[in-house]
């Protein structure tokens, strides 16, 4: 059986075909028109300077004056010593605790 050649349909421009084409004497829709003025101008316009909430962060604190930090260094250096004899012993009593938990965990193991 011979098989029969469709005919070749002629390409067309599917805005030509559809009508969408505008020719220069038709008038724009309300629609089409409120578009095109609400679409944005061609060259940009100079950015808005941005909000500031100046009143929501508080002042930064002022430095200290001079006689200030004077009189705090005055007040760490008058402060009473500690005794290094006070600090040796306490140093030497956390090695005593650490020598006898090394002691005991390795009995255990």
């Amino acid at each position: 059986m011979a098989k029969h050649k469709r005919p070749r349909k002629m390409k067309t421009n599917h805005r030509a075909a559809d009508g969408s084409r505008r020719s220069p004497e038709s008038a724009w829709t309300d629609l089409e028109q409120t578009f095109f003025e609400s679409a944005p101008p061609d060259e940009p316009q100079p950015s808005a300077e941005p909000e500031q909430f100046d009143d929501l962060i508080p002042a930064a604190p002022s430095r200290p004056r001079w006689t200030e930090l004077l009189q705090r260094l005055i007040a760490a250096l008058s402060a009473p010593r500690v005794d290094l004899r006070v600090v040796t012993i306490g140093i030497a009593s956390v090695m005593l605790l650490i020598g006898l938990s090394a002691v005991v965990f390795a009995s255990r193991h």
